[in-house]
């Protein structure tokens, strides 16, 4: 019966794509899902399944999907079908300001924890973090630093990594640097992201 289930579910035209994606060679699914135990509110979870199954109410859903006489283009930037995909992460409009914000929300809560980790005073509310340039535990020696530009002794363009790690007693720096990439764009935007470093 189970089986059966999830073949009809990737056998549907729209929200197939998600269970196919799960399937790609470098998708964790077990962290994927992780958030499904949660304790979410139901209608947050519902809301959440139905983005990943694309059956939100999009310009090209209801064309598509209903058979509404609509215009199916993205409402703000009109150049490309409004699906789940194009407004998470392929308007240009939204990569302006809405992308950015998310990245650096993201961002900083990883710079919560990394300054949580290695004992750095900090508020103990993670969405109240805030992020300062230089931050220091003088006891062991780390630093952290916040998207500052790194000099090189050659040319990199992408020199301004999210987050460095500064271990002066082990003489490192632990680079990190984020993406918040749409489900078919992470293999690319890894390999965008290490390359990066080699150049």
């Amino acid at each position: 019966m189970k089986s059966m289930k999830e073949e009809k579910w990737k056998n549907k035209a729209l929200h197939g794509q998600y269970p196919k994606i799960l399937e790609k060679p470098h998708v964790d699914t077990v962290t994927t899902n992780k958030w499904l135990s949660s304790n979410l509110e139901g209608k947050t979870e519902g809301l959440l399944i139905a983005v990943q199954d694309q059956a939100i109410n999009t310009r090209n859903y209801q064309k598509v999907i209903c058979g509404q006489q609509v215009e199916s283009k993205c409402r703000m930037c009109s150049q490309h079908e409004e699906t789940v995909d194009h407004i998470v992460s392929g308007c240009e409009v939204l990569a302006k300001t809405e992308y950015i914000s998310r990245h650096n929300n993201a961002a900083a809560y990883r710079h919560f924890r990394i300054c949580k980790d290695h004992d750095i005073e900090i508020t103990d509310k993670w969405y109240e973090h805030q992020p300062e340039t230089v931050m220091h535990n003088k006891d062991n020696n780390i630093t952290i630093i916040w998207d500052m530009p790194v000099n090189t002794d050659r040319t990199i363009t992408a020199n301004r990594p999210d987050i460095i790690v500064k271990d002066s007693v082990n003489s490192t720096c632990k680079l990190i640097d984020m993406t918040v990439p749409s489900d078919r764009d992470i293999a690319l935007k890894e390999t965008e992201k290490k390359g990066s470093t080699k150049t």
